[in-house]
């Protein structure tokens, strides 16, 4: 589906204070320390495959450092498909690639453990388009199309929104517009090649809209 009303310019913030959506790391139990302290901006991207799995935690290994982290699992975890967008679930992932937002505070426990934001399974073994998360920092419309500027851990990037980005609904089955997005809404944008500029650039081939200030718990 591939619909949008009118241009704006979102500045995406990629990270996520600790909030409601962010449980007690359940390592504290054992009396582990935070590698990062409270505070710290995040959330922190990793792109890998879920080796194992339980009730409330997937483990989940780097495709490129060979980090493993455990990452607990709430009700308020965003899940989504990595190829439709469409919302999915964790359960018997298990060898599944996914690209997961988590933290930012993790123990330093070995593994360490930190708690989810957001998740996208059914990750392809090639693609050059990539799930990002994010949160909208602010909206400013253009003549011809959306711009988003994006903070991510390793800096920002402005990510152009326009009539050939597709956008979806997540959990429901409402029309998704431009108009709806807003400071502080939660997206994941799909990007591949991004242009060597400050900020960076790059245009989103797909973006789901995830929560809005309003109705996030």
């Amino acid at each position: 589906m591939k619909r949008i009303i009118k241009p704006l310019i979102l500045m995406l913030a990629a990270s996520l204070a600790l909030s409601s959506c962010v449980t007690v790391l359940p390592s504290g139990r054992d009396g582990a320390e935070f590698l990062n302290p409270p505070g710290t901006k995040g959330p922190l991207p990793m792109y890998g495959e879920i080796i194992g799995e339980d009730e409330n935690t997937i483990t989940v290994k780097d495709a490129n450092s060979e980090k493993t982290v455990v990452l607990t699992l709430s009700s308020d975890v965003y899940v989504v498909d990595a190829v439709t967008g469409m919302s999915a679930t964790v359960k018997d992932r298990a060898s599944d690639r996914a690209a997961v937002f988590y933290g930012p505070v993790e123990t330093r426990s070995m593994p360490p453990k930190s708690n989810a934001v957001a998740i996208a399974v059914n990750l392809p073994e090639e693609s050059l388009t990539l799930p990002h998360y994010g949160v909208v920092e602010s909206v400013t419309e253009t003549e011809d199309g959306v711009k988003a500027l994006t903070l991510t851990d390793s800096g920002r990037v402005d990510i152009a929104i326009n009539a050939g980005t597709a956008l979806l609904p997540y959990l429901t089955k409402n029309i998704v517009t431009a108009g709806h997005i807003r400071e502080g809404s939660a997206l994941m944008v799909w990007y591949g090649a991004v242009k060597t500029s400050f900020p960076a650039q790059a245009t989103a081939e797909m973006a789901v809209l995830l929560s809005n200030p309003e109705t996030a718990d």
